[in-house]
């Protein structure tokens, strides 16, 4: 299966702190926000087929064009929504009193607001890569290495239910 390393987000991510333990703390990010956020944007022909792909070197390749869209299109996308949920995440743990916020003794917790216009540009840039991948996969009629790899009638997104009540009744 594909999956991101470190790299792919020091190489992504300009201001990447090389100390974040990767296997430990981000990997866990970069499977959800596969299995979760790109399931509920992306056709599943596609990102099953990017599944498959295996971690070997491009010349062993049987799927160059899916490799080139991988490189290219789908990791950069992958790197920043992957960010975004590892920063919403980070930083808090659950205990029996409650969600705490882990802050050393050195270090100055950032304002909310901060927080919030972080993760905001991360997932803004993960839409301009998705945006970049849709105008690519559409000029080529989502056909890569000769399989077609558009929506199928099962990728409706799902919208949840919303609860009105009524104020003041």
């Amino acid at each position: 299966m594909a999956q991101l390393t470190k790299q792919d987000f020091i190489d992504q991510i300009e201001d990447f702190n090389k100390n974040i333990d990767f296997d430990r703390v981000l990997s866990a990010h970069c499977a959800k926000t596969f299995e979760i956020d790109l399931h509920n944007i992306l056709p599943s022909t596609l990102l099953n087929a990017i599944k498959e792909l295996p971690n070997t070197p491009p010349t062993e390749d049987n799927k160059p064009e899916l490799r080139t869209f991988y490189n290219d299109y789908f990791k950069a996308m992958w790197v920043n929504y992957s960010y975004a949920r590892f920063l919403r995440k980070h930083g808090k743990q659950v205990t029996q009193f409650g969600i705490q916020k882990i802050i050393d003794q050195d270090a100055v917790a950032v304002s909310n607001d901060d927080v919030v216009h972080i993760i905001k540009g991360f997932e803004h840039d993960g839409r301009f890569y998705l945006v970049k991948a849709s105008k690519h996969l559409a000029s080529i009629n989502y056909t890569l290495d000769g399989v077609n790899l558009s929506a199928n009638e099962n990728d409706t997104p799902i919208k949840p239910k919303r609860n009105f009540r009524i104020l003041g009744a």
